[in-house]
Order: structure tokens, then C-alpha cells, then sequence
């Protein structure tokens, strides 16, 4: 998907492929954007025309704008049309700089008679994100206008070269002597409607000195004063903060069914030598601490690879695979032919959570939904792993504890390739139950809950007094988080936590077996009651899904100790 914004007074630029919304702007200069965010349509505040201050914005010089969906392959033939008469372009996108690379090539073609700015030139972020101030920043230094600059970071520099700027962008494409605006644009003049604080991450920026509020001589001067390194002014009042942010690492959800699969992992390896291998997928979160169970992630279905390489090297240890249900499906089945065909000692635990969660819950073959929309019968990931051979397969919900680490020393106990089923549907599937609640005549401080668990549903106030934590303080269960999974309510020694009597079942809709009828099984919601017809359906088809079979009853439990 290709997107261009260009002014055009009003009128729709049919040449460019876009748009005029933002019309108000006319002249030659020019703001691009990458979205490289597996090409949806990134939020564009700047085509809102948001602008607040209407005096600032009319000193903004003329430009255009464009967002580019796709940005390989390069859409060379589009961005030459739109680099058309430009003097400088800057190049603003998330990871690596590939529209700056592309840009490049085609000036290096002669299609683009441009000075080309970006992360090569220190011009934008080559770490990191691309933040909506930092972006904003930038593009004020680019466009000359010093008094919408602040130094909210150091935005002047932050790549990890030690050429500057100014060399790095010699060595790139020579600003032509004569660059013709096209007329399309040159043919009138207008204030921008769009202000450059209100610029958005996936932007990139691009100016030709033409047709200006401000004159290019005052314009150049103030670049040059950038190029000096002179401390750009500072921000208002409003935008100034100086109190220090909280430490905000990524971390699994809470009630996410995941945690309790590394929980029970690690429970059952106990003190045993081993390494956990890890993939990709909101598990990947599981190598910090305190679950510390994720030692190496590579790629796509590595994990059961890897671990498969760990056997043979280290024999003496246990080698523990994690892989989504979905990662499973598209990148683990090699992987376990080949363990099954070489007899490697592993434990591949399958986090079967019912959907793809990470990049937006799309569905896979164990859903039972298609892209398209149609109902087709789940792939049964446990009908799979008897196909390729493997002979220990243990199924466990992962938010039973005692189940769970019950259903891992089997597995871990077993010689040769096993594999656990770990299936509790993913928070975003089921409508959240009662939240946790803390006793506080029973809470210790003993601060397990957190240590143990880590769920960020789970917080600590110090000043929190009890007749047994007396003066150590008490954890809090933060209901606005909590799910009511109940997990935390079987790690607690001392009784402290519960779950509300109408909760207290932690089995949910993970395998459709053994739940009784008036349990208290936690309702689907989303997208899972969306495609029913009936709650009694919406709980059917999370239970499929959780289990990744056709129906539970066609998939009996296997029991009696199928690793023995």
C-alpha cells in the first residue's frame, strides 16, 4: 500500500496517487513517511491538521508529504514523481533505513535531484523509537524553524558513528544547482494548516527552497545556526517535565496463561541443569526476571532447533523448548521431525494460547477460522506430535498449578523427544472474572506473590500495616489489571489472596474436558463472542480453540501416565 500526501491547493494530485487533504500547503517542499509496521496505515496526526498555533504554522515553508505502506520493494517510479523538483528530502522510519537506501539509488540514477537526510546523516534516530516529540524536533531543525525545537533528548546526534552530520551527508547525493518545482505546486502559495509538533513517528520530511513565507536566506541562516550546534530553545511550561519516569519493562500480561507455563517449568526442573530456549512470540517477555526462563531466542521455530543442538552438546543437562501455537504451526514441525528421527532428549512445551497474540490475534491452523472469514475443523496440535512420533505428550492448564508442574516432570522425566500442551485461551478471548483480593490480616509481606509470579497485576505498598506483616507493608491486587486467573491465589503460602467464590475455578475453557457444568468458567469475549450466535457457542468455540482440537469430546485426556 502506497500513500502520498501532497499539497496541491486543494485538489486532489491524481499524478501522485493521493489525496490533497492537506491542501492548505503549496510550494515545493515535501514531507514523506515510512509505516514499517508490517505495512498497516500508520496514525497520521499531521494530515489531521491539528495545528494550534496558526501564527507558527504559517511560517512553516511550503512542503509535501508522503507515507509509504510498502517500503520494499522501493516504489521508485512513485517517489520519483514526488521527489520531482526537491532539494532536500529527510527520511524518517522505524528499524533500518531502508527508504533512506532507496532514495539514494534513485538519486544515484539521476531520477532524484536531491540531498537525501536520514539516520546515514544523523539527522534521525538510528536507535531506538521515533518518538512523536523527537519527530517533531527534527523536523523544525530541518525546516530551519528554531522556535519550535526543544532538546526533550539529545535529537541533535544519536547515532553511534563518529562522522558528523554535515560529513556524512557530503558523501551522499549533491543538492542539484537547479532544481525546477513542479508546476503543479509553484503555481500558487499558502499557509500550512499543518503544525510540525503535531508530526507523527512514520513520517518522513522533505523541503526544496522555493516559494516561502520566509526568505531562503533567513531560512538557510537558521540551518547553518543548527549546523553550529547552538542549543536549541527551550520548550514551554507546558511541554517541560522534570520529575523522574518510572522503569517501564515490557512484561507479560496480566493473567496471561504463559506465565504460569514457565512458572510450572521451572517448579518441576527444580534445581536440575537445563537450558529453556526460547521463540518468538509474546513469550520471548518470559526471559525476565522473575521467571528467568527464557535463555536463548533466534528466530521463528529456533527454539525447538536449538534445543535439539544444546542435547547434543551438553548432554548431562535437560533441554526445554517453548513455542507458541502458532509459531508451531508455521516454523516448529521440522523441527520436531527432526528430533523425533534423531531421538534427541528435549521437552518441547507448546504455549497454546488460541491465537497469533503478538501481531494482532490473527487466526491459525488450530482456530479453526481462516483469513477469509470461513469455519474450517481445527488442526489438533496433539494429533500432529503423535503423527510425527513423538510418544510422551502430556496436556496441562497452565494456570492449575499443581497440575501444570505435575504434567512438566512427567514430560522432563521422560528420555527422549516429549512435549507438553499447555492450552489456556489468551486474555484478550475471555471477558476478565473477579480480581484478586488481599487479606490483609493474613498477608505477611512476604512479597511472593510478586518474586515468584512477577504479574504486574501484583503491587506492594510499604506503608500498608497488618496484624502479621506488621511493619514490612502488604502487596495490593490492582483490579483495574487483574483478570482473576488465579494463579497468584496458589503461589500466596499463607493463604492472604483469594478470588471471589463465584471464581474460583482457575480451569477456564483450556481443553473443554474435565470442567464441569456449574463451574464458574470465565465467558468469552472479543472477538471469540463476536462470531458466535449464542454464549453456549461462544464458550464452544473457546474451548476449541484453547484446545486446538475439532471437539473436546473427539480428543479424549489421555490418562494413566503417558510418559511412563
Amino acid at each position: 500500500m502506497l500513500e502520498v500526501r501532497a499539497a496541491a491547493a486543494g485538489a486532489e494530485d491524481a499524478e501522485a496517487g493521493g489525496t490533497a487533504r492537506d491542501a492548505a500547503v503549496v510550494g515545493a517542499d515535501a514531507v514523506t513517511g515510512s509505516n514499517a509496521v508490517c505495512g498497516n496505515a500508520a496514525y497520521d496526526s499531521a494530515a489531521d491538521g491539528r495545528a494550534k498555533d496558526t501564527a507558527t504554522c504559517a511560517a512553516l515553508p511550503p512542503y509535501r508529504f508522503m507515507r509509504v505502506g510498502t517500503p520494499y520493494p522501493f516504489p521508485e517510479d512513485a517517489v520519483a514523481r514526488f521527489a520531482e523538483g526537491l532539494e532536500r528530502v529527510l527520511v524518517l522510519e522505524e528499524l533500518d533505513h531502508v527508504l533512506e537506501d532507496g532514495l539514494l539509488v534513485l538519486a544515484g540514477k539521476g531520477r532524484a535531484a536531491c540531498e537525501v537526510r536520514g539516520r546515514l546523516t544523523g539527522d534521525a534516530r538510528d536507535r531506538g523509537e521515533n518518538d512523536v516529540d523527537d519527530i517533531a524536533c527534527r523536523i523544525a531543525r530541518f525546516f530551519g524553524m528554531r522556535e519550535l525545537a526543544f532538546d526533550a533528548s539529545d535529537v541533535s546526534r544519536e547515532t553511534s558513528s563518529a562522522m558528523s552530520a554535515e560529513t556524512a551527508a557530503e558523501t551522499m547525493v549533491a543538492t542539484s544547482a537547479a532544481v525546477v518545482a513542479p508546476s503543479e505546486i509553484a503555481a500558487s502559495s499558502a499557509t500550512s494548516a499543518v503544525s510540525a509538533a503535531s508530526a507523527t513517528p512514520d513520517l518522513l520530511a522533505a523541503t526544496a527552497g522555493s516559494a516561502s513565507t520566509a526568505t531562503p536566506a533567513a531560512h538557510e541562516a537558521a540551518r547553518a545556526k543548527d549546523r553550529s550546534g547552538a542549543p536549541a530553545l527551550a520548550p514551554s511550561d507546558a511541554l517541560a517535565f522534570d520529575a523522574t519516569l518510572p522503569v517501564r519493562p515490557p512484561v507479560l500480561c496480566a493473567g496471561c496463561p504463559h506465565r504460569g507455563s514457565f512458572y510450572a517449568v521451572k517448579r518441576a526442573l527444580g534445581k536440575t541443569p537445563a537450558v529453556l530456549c526460547g521463540d518468538i512470540g509474546c513469550y520471548t517477555l518470559g526471559n525476565a526476571k522473575p521467571l528467568d526462563a527464557v535463555d536463548t531466542c533466534l528466530c521463528m521455530g529456533a527454539g525447538i532447533t536449538m534445543a535439539q543442538g544444546f542435547a547434543v552438546a551438553e548432554p548431562q543437562k535437560k533441554h526445554v523448548a517453548f513455542v507458541g501455537d502458532s509459531t508451531f504451526f508455521a516454523s516448529g514441525l521440522t523441527g520436531v521431525v527432526n528430533a523425533v528421527y534423531n531421538g534427541h532428549d528435549i521437552t518441547v512445551c507448546v504455549l497454546d494460547n488460541a491465537t497469533t497474540a503478538m501481531t494482532g490475534s490473527q487466526p491459525h491452523p488450530g482456530t479453526g477460522v481462516t483469513l477469509m472469514g470461513p469455519r474450517r475443523t481445527p488442526v489438533s496440535i496433539r494429533r500432529v506430535l503423535e503423527a510425527l512420533g513423538v510418544e510422551c505428550i502430556v496436556r496441562a492448564d497452565p494456570l492449575d498449578r499443581a497440575g501444570a508442574e505435575a504434567a512438566a516432570r512427567e514430560a522432563l522425566a521422560f528420555e527422549g523427544p516429549s512435549a507438553i500442551l499447555f492450552e489456556s485461551p489468551c486474555v484478550q478471548l475471555v471477558r476478565p472474572g473477579a480480581p484478586a483480593q488481599v487479606d490483609a490480616d493474613a498477608c505477611t509481606g512476604c512479597k511472593k506473590c510478586i518474586t515468584e509470579i512477577g504479574c504486574p497485576g501484583i503491587g506492594f505498598n510499604a506503608d500498608a500495616r497488618g496484624p502479621k506483616s506488621k511493619e514490612r507493608g502488604q502487596a495490593f491486587v490492582d483490579a483495574s489489571l487483574c483478570n482473576g486467573c488465579g494463579l497468584c491465589v496458589q503461589i500466596c503460602p499463607f493463604n492472604a489472596l483469594e478470588i471471589p467464590v463465584s471464581q474460583t475455578d482457575v480451569s477456564r475453557e483450556t481443553s473443554g474436558e474435565g470442567v464441569s457444568d456449574n463451574s464458574s468458567v470465565r465467558r468469552p469475549s472479543g472477538k471469540v463472542a463476536a462470531e458466535a450466535e449464542s454464549p453456549a457457542a461462544a464458550d464452544e468455540i473457546a474451548a476449541k480453540r484453547s484446545a486446538g482440537n475439532p471437539s473436546a469430546a473427539a480428543e479424549p485426556s489421555v490418562e494413566g501416565g503417558p510418559c511412563a
